[in-house]
């Protein structure tokens, strides 16, 4: 809602907007706070025709385990207006690498599963009855 009003004031030109998908909670002092239920939505966004999303730092890993859509991590308000405007380029978010303590080597792939089977909300996968991260 914020970048849509500094857009419909005037003060942002950001054309860059028209195909991101902006998510998260923005905080009184401006900063970006995580939300849950970041891989559905990931998901929808690739299947409806958005290129890119912007997310909250801390939720931008589980976004970028949708394959086929740019990811970029965001601490506050001002780095996504810098970014839509064209004068700085957020970091490209990466899907966390398995390892020890994962669910297997198939950990991304049964982490989509559960997400897409159950409309996972939680920062773990819980379908195939682990609690590692992705």
């Amino acid at each position: 809602v914020a970048i849509g009003l500094l857009m419909a004031s005037g003060q942002l030109r950001a054309e860059r907007a028209r195909t991101c998908l902006l998510i998260g909670e923005l905080a009184l002092d401006g900063r970006l706070n995580p939300v849950p239920g970041v891989l559905p939505l990931a998901l929808h966004a690739r299947e409806q025709g958005h290129e890119v999303i912007i997310a909250p730092e801390e939720n931008a890993a589980e976004a970028a385990l949708a394959d086929g859509i740019d990811v970029r991590a965001a601490r506050t308000l001002l780095e996504v207006a810098r970014h839509l405007a064209g004068e700085t380029e957020l970091p490209r978010a990466e899907p966390p690498e398995t390892g020890p303590g994962s669910c297997a080597p198939n950990a991304k792939r049964r982490w989509r599963r559960c997400a897409r089977k159950r409309q996972s909300r939680r920062p773990f996968c819980n379908g195939c009855r682990c609690s590692a991260t992705p």
